[in-house]
């Protein structure tokens, strides 16, 4: 009896493996299928497509969901012109340990961040705006006030030059933000010179590309001096 316990054990370990070895065959190749779309896409713009760029979340050290960085890389970068503006897309990962397991991938799970980042022409005060959810009163920093009702009920606008910040917002931004139903679930930010917008646990893949360039490209529109 012993015997065949024994034996039973390590068939199930054995059949483990070999199904954790064709889970992560499965991943890699799901992965390099994905990156091939998303460089096929690019290419057909007229955009250039890097696997990894090194360094490239130091440049937006701390913006949006970034960390403050040195020596991180970014992931699945897409760089080109949209709508007359220069960007950037690119993904940020994070690792989080949740175990042990035969399976390295059942040690951890990896957090995906797509960023996108459009140049601004010009000087504009750095500022972050994001829709009041729930969640979102854990955000950090004491909202400005604008003056406009819905702006104020649904938005949490902070910046450290409050001033020249709720002009912009007074100059139609706050309009924009209150009548586009993509400021429902995009956030904005100004830093490092870009105008900013992220998601939460999705890689950049052909499927998302498009709707946040589009979103920065119309947002861009009703921050004076920044129109083209």
């Amino acid at each position: 009896m012993e015997a065949l316990l024994y034996v039973l054990w390590f068939v199930a370990i054995a059949a483990l493996i070999v199904w954790t070895r064709k889970r992560s065959a499965r991943r890699a190749q799901n992965n390099a299928d994905e990156r091939a779309e998303l460089k096929s896409l690019a290419e057909s713009r007229g955009w250039t497509y890097e696997a990894g760029v090194p360094g490239l979340i130091d440049q937006f050290s701390g913006a949006g969901p970034l960390p403050v960085a040195k020596g991180v890389p970014g992931g699945n970068v897409v760089t080109g012109t949209h709508r007359g503006f220069a960007f950037r897309a690119f993904e940020h990962q994070s690792t989080l340990a949740i175990g042990s397991g035969v399976d390295d991938h059942m040690q951890r799970h990896i957090h995906y961040t797509p960023v996108w980042a459009l140049k601004l022409n010009g000087s504009v005060p750095d500022f972050r705006v994001e829709h009041r959810r729930w969640h979102s009163k854990l955000t950090v920093g004491s909202p400005l006030t604008t003056g406009i009702p819905q702006v104020d009920e649904d938005f949490h606008i902070v910046a450290e030059d409050e001033e020249r910040a709720r002009s912009l917002v007074l100059g139609g931004l706050g309009q924009f933000l209150v009548s586009d139903p993509r400021a429902g679930e995009l956030p904005l930010e100004v830093r490092h010179g870009h105008l900013i917008t992220w998601r939460s646990e999705q890689k950049l893949s052909t499927e998302n590309l498009d709707e946040p360039l589009d979103f920065l490209a119309d947002a861009v529109q009703k921050i004076p001096a920044q129109a083209r």
